[in-house]
């Protein structure tokens, strides 16, 4: 969940804390932050939070407490955009190789050795003093194609040095970033990674590949992997819909990484979190039971119904409003119809706008149609870009 929800200054504001009270409240066991970035000159979307230095970190602080206090831990997630950066960002982005990802994102550069160095540092600066500041662990962000997916992608990274050319070299800054996080943190803080799942029988290479990442990371100082799946140009963590209107799911309605994780699970001897289309209690409980995870993650459910984990627990919800009836229906009332990639950004926009809302208080916006709300995200951040080019 990408909140965009940070001050001038990509620090925390009160609307993003008081979005975590809200939430502090859900029932959720864990909660994960959305984006926060390493590098102020790398951010995927206006808004977003940056913690480099410790500037304000009295705000991150209130925003860890906040987060806390309904009993749940609280994990900050920590990302760079990489070539994931819109064009219209004032700063020149980098990524393993220099392979564009089409007309809204500039070229990027070809990250030297010097700099992969340096962003080993960055990732444990950021997670040390997000600790600091009161969050009991980080989340290293290797998913949705950001920095860190980029660098495991055989398409993205065409690199022939030591971060390119082999999955174990391509996976190499994911590892190095690992080891420079659980040092800076100790081990008293968790650490855990987002991954993108395999893609399953029509990509087997990818597929096997992917697994190859999650064995080796069952070595690594972690202590909880999530799978989830998608990124800019698939978007498939929306189990969107392909040009010929079939879903892109991964496995079943609900529980878009389910499949994948059984495989995960052979290979990954620790916790296993799995995010993406749960909606249903019996959906998530027969998951459990299954064995294949031991989390479930829950996204925008929590978004359209604040205390839905909290309902689950006390028996008394067989599923979220926010469950669609079928693969081709939308995943709300009123939210735009998930039909192809720009269905999905249209979604994103409905959902951001709804964090909006609750972050301030307001009512339930499913009122509104999914142009407007559509319109409404759009005009927000072309007037964070503005500001963000005019500095």
């Amino acid at each position: 969940m990408s909140e965009q929800l940070a001050g001038a200054n990509n620090e925390p504001t009160r609307a993003l804390i008081d979005l975590y009270t809200r939430w502090a409240t859900s029932g959720a066991g864990l909660l994960i932050t959305g984006n926060v970035m390493v590098d102020r000159t790398a951010l995927s979307e206006p808004g977003q939070v940056v913690l480099a230095d410790d500037s304000h970190l009295a705000l991150f602080g209130s925003w860890a407490s906040a987060a806390r206090s309904g009993g749940s831990s609280v994990w900050m997630q920590i990302n760079h955009a990489g070539r994931q950066m819109p064009r219209m960002m004032r700063h020149r982005s980098v990524a393993p190789s220099p392979v564009g990802l089409g007309p809204l994102f500039a070229r990027p550069t070809e990250i030297s050795l010097l700099d992969i160095r340096r962003l080993v540092h960055r990732y444990a600066h950021t997670a040390a003093l997000a600790v600091r500041s009161g969050f009991d662990g980080v989340q290293i962000h290797g998913a949705h194609g950001y920095l860190i997916s980029q660098f495991l992608s055989p398409a993205a990274n065409q690199r022939t040095d030591a971060y390119g050319g082999s999955p174990e070299r391509r996976r190499r800054f994911l590892i190095e970033v690992i080891h420079a996080v659980r040092e800076a943190v100790g081990p008293g803080a968790a650490v855990a990674v987002k991954l993108n799942s395999g893609r399953g029988p029509k990509g087997q290479a990818e597929f096997d590949e992917v697994l190859d990442h999650v064995r080796a990371l069952d070595g690594t100082p972690i202590d909880l992997l999530e799978l989830s799946g998608g990124d800019f140009q698939s978007a498939l963590m929306l189990g969107v819909q392909d040009r010929d209107g079939q879903p892109r799911r991964m496995d079943s309605q609900e529980g878009y990484f389910v499949g994948f994780a059984g495989s995960a699970r052979a290979v990954f001897s620790k916790p296993l979190m799995v995010t993406g289309g749960f909606r249903s209690v019996p959906a998530i409980e027969a998951t459990l039971a299954s064995g294949v995870t031991d989390l479930i993650g829950l996204g925008r459910p929590l978004i359209e119904e604040p205390e839905f984990a909290h309902r689950i627990l006390r028996g008394l919800a067989e599923g979220s409003a926010s469950r669609a009836g079928s693969s081709q229906r939308s995943l709300v009332p009123g939210a735009p119809q998930a039909k192809g990639l720009l269905g999905g950004l249209a979604e994103i926009a409905w959902h951001t706008v709804r964090i909006w809302d609750l972050a301030h208080g307001q009512a339930r916006s499913l009122g509104a149609s999914s142009m407007l709300t559509t319109m409404r995200y759009l005009g927000v951040q072309l007037v964070q870009r503005l500001r963000l080019s005019g500095r």
